[in-house]
């Protein structure tokens, strides 16, 4: 092992063979360590407040003192050095997040959600202690019984501590292989975040091996999925299952997941709500109606309620996370905010100005001059962005990058067809790109606008691109006009989210 493997903190923290060198590690005397984790009374380590949760009942929050956070923290940082999380784990996993566990489950015909009651709890000072003595860390009995001392509370992990996450996952390792491979082999798959279990499946009816639907769709965990759970020391919270079928609103940790991830819609009248209260009524006025009728979270006797506009900030924010950052309804809430806070308002207007267009101008070059050139005129005067290669594209730029990118950004994609275009590399590129997007996202992109000297000729034009199918297009007559007044109102609807 070369030096610079030998100083790393996990090979120093792998290394340790009694309490001293643990005390080493941290940095402190042996003394104090000792204190901190045998002598110090229960009650003086850890100060316990509660928050409410989305069903209105109270969560038992217990944060360390300040000496044990720090050490806690340290401990925490080489932890999620060692442990290798699980394909299906995307709770307390660096680099993965609701939003991604959600995708896992979009367009299923079932999910089912399954909490474990009382998480962190349910990982208890023998566990922890367990896990310090197995096969990860193989550390002797006194070092393994000091760690599980620093990391539980009352004999159990708590709520409010830097390692509980990462050590809940750990013990959760088993049950994350072994219900993996149950769903795998009932044609389902498998995902956990934190203490919420999602199963889902393209089946048309849901393997009863999993679960099955019992009185008014209530559903009834099966004896298989119940034993694996506590076998692995879990139970499940009966009154938190739900199995919804493709008809439903399908829910994963908090998401949408009917067609992609999405915020529901209740969080975004919130966010609107909130915005309009700040407009009408003033930046005082809204925060404190939001602290006394709508923020009841408890904090902690260290921590303040945020401010409102920091709030409002996050939530849009968050919609972006899930809905993309160019999404236009994220683009339309973050407007809003920016034109409310003067502070945000030139620096994030100017970011949205300039990454957006409202149309990208497909074409081949031989229908430039009689057809784009007069089109993009008329774009200009009626205000709309539009992406023109040959006016976007600068000495030096990828032109692969440069259109992909224009392509992702642009709200629509307004493809000349003519008998040169059905026969360029580029124009059909992007035809292609465009129409791929518009699949996924179940949205219109493409606007198909037809180019021939006569109305048979064009009819010929558009019977040649199968891709298109039952499409609405335009046909161009030489006048830029129709088509302007068509894309603005197509515009004016995008931008209401309609």
């Amino acid at each position: 092992m070369s030096q610079k493997d030998e100083s790393s903190p996990v090979n120093q923290f792998l290394a340790i063979n009694n309490v001293r060198e643990l005390a080493d590690f941290f940095g402190i005397s042996y003394r104090v360590l000792t204190f901190l984790l045998y002598r110090k009374p229960a009650d003086s380590k850890y100060k316990a407040f509660t928050i409410s949760k989305k069903n209105g009942q109270p969560r038992l929050i217990e944060s360390p003192i300040l000496p044990i956070r720090k050490l806690q923290g340290k401990l925490a940082d080489v932890l999620v050095e060692i442990y290798r999380p699980r394909k299906a784990v995307y709770g307390f996993v660096h680099g993965r997040n609701i939003t991604q566990n959600a995708d896992q489950h979009c367009k299923r015909q079932w999910v089912l959600n399954v909490d474990l009651k009382d998480f962190f709890h349910s990982v208890h000072f023998g566990r922890v202690f367990a896990i310090f003595q197995g096969w990860r860390f193989k550390f002797p009995r006194e070092v393994a019984v000091a760690l599980a001392h620093l990391c539980c509370h009352e004999g159990r992990l708590p709520q409010g501590a830097a390692t509980s996450p990462i050590l809940s996952n750990i013990a959760c390792d088993r049950l994350d292989a072994e219900l993996t491979g149950f769903a795998q082999g009932n044609g389902c798959r498998y995902t956990r975040y934190s203490d919420d279990i999602t199963i889902s499946t393209t089946k048309r009816e849901f393997p009863t091996g999993v679960a099955t639907i019992a009185g008014k769709e209530v559903p009834v965990i099966s004896d298989t999925i119940a034993s694996i759970i506590e076998q692995n020391k879990f139970s499940i919270n009966r009154e938190k299952t739900r199995l919804y079928n493709r008809k439903q609103r399908q829910e994963v940790t908090g998401l949408t997941v009917n067609v992609k991830p999405n915020v529901t819609r209740k969080f975004v009248r919130q966010i609107r709500g909130m915005l309009h209260a700040w407009q009408r009524y003033g930046l005082k006025s809204a925060q404190e109606e939001y602290w006394t009728k709508w923020d009841k979270k408890d904090r902690g006797p260290r921590k303040n309620p945020p401010a409102f506009e920091r709030v409002v900030k996050g939530k849009i924010h968050f919609v972006g996370a899930v809905r993309g950052k160019r999404d236009p309804l994220y683009i339309k809430l973050l407007r809003g905010y920016a034109n409310l806070n003067p502070d945000y308002k030139s620096k994030v207007l100017a970011m949205i100005d300039a990454e957006e267009r409202d149309v990208f101008l497909c074409h081949a070059s031989e229908d430039k001059a009689a057809v784009v050139i007069p089109l993009a005129k008329a774009l200009d005067i009626a205000g709309i962005k539009y992406f023109l290669d040959s006016k976007d594209i600068h000495w030096g730029d990828s032109v692969t990058n440069v259109i992909n990118s224009a392509l992702v950004r642009a709200k629509f994609v307004l493809v000349v067809i003519s008998e040169t275009s059905l026969v360029k590399h580029w124009p059909q590129k992007e035809m292609n790109a465009a129409l791929a997007r518009e699949i996924t996202e179940g949205k219109t992109r493409v606007l198909p606008l037809i180019v021939g000297p006569d109305s048979n000729l064009r009819q010929k034009l558009w019977r040649r691109l199968a891709l298109q199918g039952d499409k609405k297009y335009l046909e161009w007559n030489g006048d830029p006009k129709p088509i302007v007044s068509e894309l603005s109102q197509l515009l004016e609807r995008y931008q209401s989210g309609t």
